[in-house]
């Protein structure tokens, strides 16, 4: 009925700003320019994201962790958002600019780390 209608559309909504998009499309690749160049023609927006593995490693330890790198038309849908402190409250803002990465909460204390340290990925020096 509508109560179910209203429920399936208000977590359909959730989802799509879960993944920035209404839709995802995943490959071990990047997009070829053809694929690009329809997704243009169609007035489809698009945005680049990568997603790896790696460890994060520090003096008091080590902590596996999912690294997603993404261009400036990141978020599609929703927003980014980020607090200026551990623990403190988001606010929606701009993604973090070059030079500098974002890490959830869990990350510091794995590995005691501060907003304001210098963290190695792969062969990048990123700030926090």
């Amino acid at each position: 009925g509508y109560f179910g209608a209203r429920l399936n559309g208000a977590m359909l909504l959730r989802a799509t700003e879960f993944l920035g998009a209404d839709l995802v499309v995943e490959g071990s690749s990047p997009a070829r320019a053809e694929q690009i160049e329809e997704g243009t023609r169609l007035q489809l927006k698009h945005a680049q994201i990568v997603v790896f593995s790696s460890v994060i490693a520090t003096d008091a330890g080590i902590q596996l962790s999912s690294i997603k790198a993404v261009d400036d038309a990141y978020p599609l849908r929703g927003e980014l958002k980020s607090a200026p402190d551990l623990y403190q409250s988001e606010q929606a803002g701009s993604g973090p600019k070059p030079g500098e990465a974002w890490a959830e909460a869990r990350l510091f204390p794995a590995v005691d780390l501060k907003i304001g340290d210098d963290i190695d990925v792969g062969a990048k020096t990123l700030k926090l």
